[in-house]
């Protein structure tokens, strides 16, 4: 799952902040500075950009901010090989 937050309008910030986990661990996330604007996404934006993943919910905050939930869909169960017949 990944939960996402998208701006809705520009904003002052000229600059942003990302982080690169190191483990899996929230606490070991390391802020590396971001160059740039933040660009204002659209809602088919943002599905292209997780093409892999589904949107499962999606909300517009007061401040003006989505917030996006996306999921993994589950896997094709895989179709068995084909049986040989048993020998009669």
């Amino acid at each position: 799952m990944l939960l996402g937050y998208f701006e809705t309008a520009p904003s002052a910030v000229t600059g942003y902040q990302r982080f690169v986990v190191k483990t899996r661990m929230p606490s070991n996330c390391v802020p590396t500075a971001g160059r740039g604007t933040p660009a204002v996404l659209s809602n088919r934006d943002i599905e292209r950009m997780f093409s892999g993943l589904r949107v499962t919910e999606s909300f517009l905050l007061l401040s003006k901010t989505r917030e996006v939930l996306l999921r993994k869909p589950p896997a094709l169960a895989a179709s068995p090989p084909d049986a040989v017949p048993a020998p009669s």
